[in-house]
């Protein structure tokens, strides 16, 4: 099995939107007429629908804190002032840029090493 790093988990992350897009787009394509659905548009919604779930057992690994971090940093791509803003708003207290982005390595850390000892992402290769 090989070793999944934390640019493939982001990368991956980063795919969400683009996913839930595809994902709907399939499916209205063919909505009301389900029983029409190619097997290869099928497969593909599969497909996508079990990535989602990948994300979000993922996230799940993280605290609401370690969450928020992804969310904005890495997915929404904040920059880490903001990011202590929106904190500090939720948690009232501005921690520096420095406690951010070590927080963010440590939750990044906890997805790679969950994946690389419990899981089989192989389809993460393709993302970095």
């Amino acid at each position: 099995m090989n070793k999944v790093t934390a640019t493939q988990i982001k990368a991956f992350l980063k795919q969400r939107k683009e996913m839930e897009m595809e994902l709907m787009m399939r499916k209205a394509r063919y909505h009301g007429a389900e029983q029409d659905i190619p097997e290869r548009n099928s497969q593909r919604v599969e497909e996508l629908e079990r990535q989602l779930m990948f994300q979000d057992a993922l996230m799940a690994l993280l605290t609401q804190g370690e969450q928020m971090l992804v969310q904005e940093h890495v997915l929404e791509e904040h920059t880490w002032e903001t990011l202590g803003k929106l904190y500090a708003e939720r948690w009232y207290y501005e921690p520096t840029k420095r406690a951010l982005q070590m927080r963010l390595k440590r939750a990044i850390d906890k997805l790679t090493e969950v994946c690389d000892r419990r899981l089989d992402f192989n389809f993460l290769i393709e993302c970095g």
